[in-house]
């Protein structure tokens, strides 16, 4: 009698232990954050003529640059590891876009460089007006 009640109990406690393990499982749902959360991050701002940086989080230590557009074709491309910020020479009077913008590699068993530059940073609209380059070259001499 008093192996059939052991028996009885540790089926009971083997039957708690389950419905627990289980009720558990339900109450703690597994979540992933977005992969691009994960990569490195800048902000640009405009202060004055230059555009500036904020450090870069997550900073692998690759290849780091400005590029520069109007429209859809590429104006400038500036080293932007040496220095936090960037003066643009434009002289032509136009909408520009900057972003700060991080290296990639791609890692193949070629001899071949592969790799790809990313955006890091939020786009910055700079508008060029053609009164405000008079002004500058009045003002240079």
């Amino acid at each position: 009698m008093k192996r059939r009640i052991a028996v009885t109990v540790s089926v009971g406690i083997l039957w708690l232990a389950a419905a627990e393990a289980a009720y558990a499982q339900a109450r703690f749902p597994f979540t992933l954050k977005k992969v691009e959360d994960l990569g490195p991050k800048a902000e640009i701002k405009l202060e004055g003529k230059k555009i500036i940086r904020s450090a870069v989080t997550r900073d692998p230590g690759f290849r780091l640059q400005w590029r520069v557009k109007e429209g859809d074709k590429t104006v400038a491309e500036v080293n932007a590891r040496r220095s936090k910020e960037l003066l643009p020479e434009l002289k032509e009077p136009g909408t520009y876009t900057v972003v700060l913008e991080l290296y990639y590699p791609v890692y193949k068993p070629t001899s071949d460089r592969k790799g790809e530059y990313r955006p890091i940073s939020n786009v910055l609209e700079y508008k060029v007006e053609a009164g405000e380059e008079k002004e500058k070259k009045a003002g240079d001499g």
